[in-house]
């Protein structure tokens, strides 16, 4: 059986996570375009209200204090954890109105189209420990054997560590 040994904190220290927090509210959030099209191809400008760049900073303001308030709420070992995923960029965190929505962007991996795969407070550990010891090849491999399909590409399937994070996870089982 592989054994993967880690020291988090020392990957973790000094990490300012407000500086991912900014970074998670702000990609939970749409874009307002300068103008779209209606079915009758007319064209609409941008309402008052989608013009406004304080509505959209309020809003920013609020779903990272949502994340923080999400984050204080964790036990210590899962604060380690999200510090981890979301320095190395493998969790996405998506505040909604009474919950967090967490996932692993995949999109065009297992599908030639956006894609995440969702995920949950008791997924961090596994998630951290392949990361550390298999890079993404080994998130990869967590997601194929979590939705028993394998990526489109054989660059995943032919490689070494995806290989071995695979033969991990059924060792985990």
């Amino acid at each position: 059986m592989i054994s993967i040994k880690k020291d988090l904190t020392k990957n973790i220290e000094n990490v300012d996570l407000r500086y991912y927090f900014k970074e998670q509210a702000s990609m939970s959030m749409g874009i307002y375009p300068m103008s779209s099209y209606n079915e009758l191809g007319e064209k609409h400008e941008r309402t008052p209200y989608e013009e406004g760049w304080n509505a959209a900073l309020i809003k920013i303001l609020e779903k990272e204090i949502q994340i923080e308030s999400w984050f204080d709420s964790l036990s210590d070992i899962n604060k380690e954890h999200v510090t981890y995923l979301l320095k190395y960029d493998v969790i996405t965190l998506s505040p909604r109105k009474d919950k967090m929505d967490m996932y692993i962007n995949c999109n065009d991996v297992f599908y030639s189209a956006a894609d995440g795969e969702e995920i949950t407070v008791n997924d961090f550990e596994i998630l951290v420990d392949l990361d550390w010891g298999f890079g993404w090849k080994g998130i990869v491999a967590w997601i194929a054997l979590k939705r028993g399909i394998e990526p489109m590409s054989d660059n995943y399937k032919n490689d070494k560590a995806y290989k071995e994070a695979k033969e991990y996870l059924k060792c985990k089982r």
